[in-house]
């Protein structure tokens, strides 16, 4: 069975185990912690759909090729993806939630590569494509008072890619928030840090001069962004939640999380 299709179904017996778990589960943990506050049902499984697009920064590029010799200030790098992820997750204590993540990213990198003096030929555009598996680790850190609430948020991910080149990329996201909140939703606003690490090794075919070997190391170029959302509760077992991007990425989320 792939990575891909056994962790979903391993999501979807836990989903099925949910309502057993939840009426027995002593979860969360220090439940007086919360002050005579109504707390969420502790498990969850979520659907996320997630675009992102951003610049990039260049911080190693190499060619295997005697002349090509190229100053990464006159390179431009830009970005997308797409991911559709399922997340697991557990309220351990009032203030601590912890998940996990499994999905789908296909994603895109476009290097536009300057005119190098002696070639015969511009390098034109590196175009490279990629898709695969997206995993990763999260928690999340919520506290608040009357009407308010603040959390801090911090995931790794790390992603199992396919594509032309060998790829790989992996992200660590802290995302601080601050928001209002009554019995129906929440409104916030806050700002992410994203450290993207992000290495392509390949060939291509240059014009004159055949395949040519490659190897190129990319990070996000400006690693904080605002972002603002809202969730609602369409009921105890069913939330909703948005979120945009913007600044220096744009980016959108949807997001539906069944609780247990």
């Amino acid at each position: 069975m792939s990575t891909r299709y056994g962790g979903w179904l391993l999501l979807g017996l836990l989903a099925t185990a949910g309502p057993a778990l939840a009426q027995e589960s002593v979860l969360p943990f220090g439940k007086s912690l919360a002050g005579g506050e109504e707390l969420p049902l502790p498990f969850g499984i979520g659907l996320t759909i997630y675009g992102q697009t951003q610049d990039y920064g260049l911080k190693r590029l190499a060619f295997d090729f005697p002349g090509i010799v190229i100053d990464p200030k006159t390179i431009a790098v830009d970005n997308s993806i797409q991911e559709a992820n399922l997340q697991l997750d557990v309220w351990v204590f009032p203030f601590l939630n912890l998940f996990g993540i499994l999905g789908t990213v296909d994603g895109s990198t476009n290097v536009d590569l300057p005119a190098v003096p002696g070639l015969p030929v511009p390098l034109g555009t590196l175009r490279i494509e990629y898709d695969g598996e997206v995993y990763g680790l999260g928690a999340n850190f919520v506290g608040g008072g009357d009407g308010w609430f603040a959390s801090l948020t911090t995931i790794w991910t790390q992603e199992n890619l396919s594509g032309d080149f060998d790829s790989n990329v992996e992200a660590w996201v802290i995302t601080p928030r601050v928001g209002l909140r009554d019995d129906h939703g929440a409104v916030w606003i806050g700002t992410t840090y994203q450290d993207v690490q992000e290495t392509h090794e390949g060939s291509i075919t240059i014009p004159f001069l055949g395949p040519v070997a490659f190897d190129v190391e990319l990070e996000a170029k400006n690693a904080w962004n605002i972002q603002i959302g809202a969730a609602t509760a369409i009921s105890k077992r069913w939330h909703l939640h948005v979120e945009g991007g913007f600044a220096q990425r744009l980016s959108a989320e949807f997001g539906a999380t069944a609780r247990f």
